[in-house]
C-alpha cells in the first residue's frame, strides 16, 4: 500500500494568523510553522467527507496578508500526485498526474496536466523545462518522488509535504521537525 496524504502549504502568513484561521474549521488540524517561511497544514480531510475543504483552505489562506502562495496536494495510494496553486484567492496553477481519475467539473473540463509558464508567475526563478520535465515524466514510480522533485525545483521543503493528519495522529513526523513543533488544533 502507498501513500495516502492531503495537505496545503503557505508561504508568508504568520503562525498567530494561521492559528486564528485554522481555528474557524470543522475539523482537527495540524500546523507546523516556519520552515524555510513557510506553514504545513494537516487537517482531518479524508475523515471531514469534504473533498472540496482543500482547496477552500488552499485559496482562502492565499488571500491573507503576506501570503506569497498557498498550495494544496493530494497523494491516491502513491498512483496520483494532484496539486492547485493559489495566490491572491485565484488558482494559478493545477495538475493532475493520471488524468483518467479525473473526474470534470465546473473549473475544469480536462484534467489539469500543470503549467511551468504558469507556475513561473509565483516562481520567477525556475526552469521551465525541468518543471515540465518533471510534470511529464514516466520515470516515477510513485507519486510522492514527483511531488518531491517538483518541490525541490520549486523551492518549498519536500520531507513535510509527503505527510498527512493520520500519519502525524500516529506519531510520524517529518524529518527535521520534532513532535513539540505541531500546533494542534481543534484536535
Amino acid at each position: 500500500m502507498g501513500n495516502f496524504y492531503i495537505n496545503v502549504a503557505v508561504k508568508g502568513v504568520s503562525t498567530a494568523r494561521l492559528r486564528e484561521k485554522l481555528a474557524e474549521l470543522f475539523f482537527p488540524t495540524i500546523l507546523i510553522p516556519d520552515i524555510e517561511g513557510h506553514a504545513f497544514i494537516y487537517a482531518d480531510f479524508f475523515g471531514s467527507g469534504d473533498g472540496e475543504a482543500p482547496s477552500r483552505l488552499a485559496r482562502a489562506l492565499s488571500e491573507e496578508p503576506g501570503a506569497q502562495y498557498a498550495v494544496q496536494c493530494l497523494n491516491a495510494d502513491d498512483d496520483v500526485l494532484m496539486y492547485e496553486f493559489w495566490k491572491d484567492g485565484a488558482r494559478v496553477d493545477a495538475y493532475y498526474s493520471n488524468p483518467e481519475m479525473f473526474q470534470a467539473d465546473e473549473t475544469d473540463a480536462e484534467a489539469p496536466r500543470g503549467d511551468p509558464g504558469r507556475l513561473k508567475s509565483v516562481f520567477p526563478f525556475i526552469n521551465e523545462a525541468e518543471v515540465q520535465l518533471v510534470l511529464e515524466s514516466e520515470e516515477y514510480i510513485f507519486a510522492y518522488e514527483r511531488h518531491q522533485e517538483l518541490f525541490r525545483l520549486l523551492r518549498i521543503p519536500t520531507a513535510p509535504a509527503i505527510m498527512d493528519f493520520n500519519y502525524l495522529q500516529n506519531g510520524e513526523v517529518p524529518e527535521g521537525v520534532e513532535e513539540r513543533q505541531l500546533i494542534r488544533i481543534g484536535a
